[in-house]
């Protein structure tokens, strides 16, 4: 299990956020399978399935990332979950990079 808490005093999404995760499922190099909640003031917007794959490629590893979401209202929905997804891959690929540079 995990837990992860911000305060945000941005104007449209001021608050206390928070992600409940439960991991249920990880085979090391392969996959990881985890469910998480999102909360903004204890309550909860969005509920999701994920499972992250990895793949051998090109003497690399290739990345494959699921998600299922529910978006209650006040959620900021599909749109903002890839932003927020599409900001932490790049600054994992980023920081590969770096390390293999």
């Amino acid at each position: 299990r995990g837990r992860w808490q911000m305060n945000s005093t941005d104007k449209t999404m001021a608050g206390e956020h928070t992600n409940e995760t439960t991991y249920l499922d990880i085979i090391p190099g392969k996959q990881i399978v985890y469910a998480y909640t999102m909360a903004m003031n204890g309550q909860i917007h969005s509920s999701s399935l994920t499972t992250v794959e990895f793949f051998s490629k090109d003497g690399g590893t290739e990345l494959r990332f699921t998600e299922q979401g529910a978006f209650a209202e006040g959620s900021d929905g599909i749109a903002g979950r890839q932003n927020g997804w599409g900001w932490l891959l790049d600054g994992l690929a980023k920081a590969l990079e770096q390390e293999n540079a």
